[in-house]
C-alpha cells in the first residue's frame, strides 16, 4: 500500500508526510517501520521518533536527566533528497504544541 500512496502522491507532484506507527513492543530507535524496512527502500526520506523512560543510571547518565524523566528523540535515518544531520537528538513539545529539534544526545550544544 505505501508504494501506492507514494506513486500518487509523485504523480501529482504532493509533497507528503506518511506515519508509520510501531507497536511497542519493537526497538524504539530502529526505522522499521510498522510495515517492515521495506518501507524505508520506498520513500525518499524516513526519520525516526521516540520516547524513553530513564529507568537507570546508565540512562540518566546517557541523557544528563534524572531518573523517572521522560525523553522524547528524533533522528533522521534517511534521506535521497540531500546530505543530513544523522545525529539523535533531543525532542521537545512546548506546551503550545511547537516541536523543536534541540542538541544531540551526545552533547554538542546546538539546536536546529
Amino acid at each position: 500500500i505505501v508504494r501506492r500512496l507514494f506513486n500518487f502522491m509523485k504523480s501529482w507532484y504532493q509533497t507528503a508526510l506518511f506515519v508509520s506507527q510501531k507497536r511497542s513492543g519493537h526497538e524504539e530507535l530502529t526505522a522499521e517501520a510498522a510495515g517492515g524496512y521495506a518501507v524505508g527502500h520506498i520513500v525518499d526520506g524516513t526519520i525516526v521518533l521516540a520516547k524513553d523512560l530513564i529507568d537507570s543510571q546508565y540512562k540518566a547518565k546517557i541523557y544528563k536527566k534524572p531518573l523517572g524523566d521522560i525523553v522524547r528523540l528524533f533522528r533522521i535515518d534517511g534521506c535521497r533528497l540531500s546530505g543530513h544531520d544523522t545525529k539523535t537528538r533531543f525532542l521537545e513539545i512546548t506546551e503550545t504544541g511547537l516541536v523543536k529539534i534541540k542538541e544531540p544526545i551526545s552533547g554538542g550544544g546546538e539546536e536546529l
